[in-house]
């Protein structure tokens, strides 16, 4: 897989793997068989939240799915792991914003020493969501394009990162 330098600092694949439904709407043993055909396909590079699924579960079924998946598997260091915080709800069962958890010291603190169970976390940043687009329609979404076969899209993008753009296609593109 191509690789891309991260922040001129850290080589990763240039596919980053979103994880937001493992664990939920995408099922483990659906998340475990993207993971490895990811790895297997030359992904290193994988996202991930502390607030993901709050709205069908506790919020971080992603990030523990993720870090013990990583812990079976023994590929800690071969990969490059981004999550989030600030958008995990202090009221279980409501993710409304005025619920997040914000930003604070001791948050973040706790947030890291939480988070997927694993002795490093190579990006680390504030989570931040559009809510232009209601969340249950978002989801929504999400579970129909989970059921419709999770491990095929991911074959399918996979071969998004050879694509190369003429200079007509990255001109229709900067004036669009």
């Amino acid at each position: 897989m191509i690789q891309r330098t991260l922040a001129g600092r850290r080589a990763v694949s240039a596919f980053c793997l979103g994880a937001m439904n493992f664990g939920t709407t995408t099922p483990p043993e659906i998340a475990i068989a993207i993971l490895d055909r990811f790895v297997e396909a030359g992904g290193t590079f994988i996202d991930t939240s502390n607030n993901y699924n709050q709205w069908h579960g506790h919020g971080g079924d992603s990030e523990e799915l993720l870090g013990r998946w990583m812990r079976e598997r023994g590929n800690r260091d071969q990969l490059v792991i981004a999550t989030k915080v600030g958008a995990r709800t202090t009221a279980p069962g409501d993710p409304a914003d005025q619920h997040w958890e914000g930003l604070g010291a001791e948050t973040v603190a706790a947030a890291v020493e939480g988070s997927l169970g694993i002795d490093r976390i190579d990006l680390y940043y504030a989570h931040l969501d559009d809510r232009s687009t209601p969340l249950d329609e978002t989801v929504g979404a999400l579970g129909r394009l989970a059921a419709a076969g999770a491990v095929a899209q991911l074959e399918e993008a996979l071969e998004a990162v050879h694509l190369e753009l003429s200079d007509e296609h990255l001109q229709r593109l900067d004036t669009a």
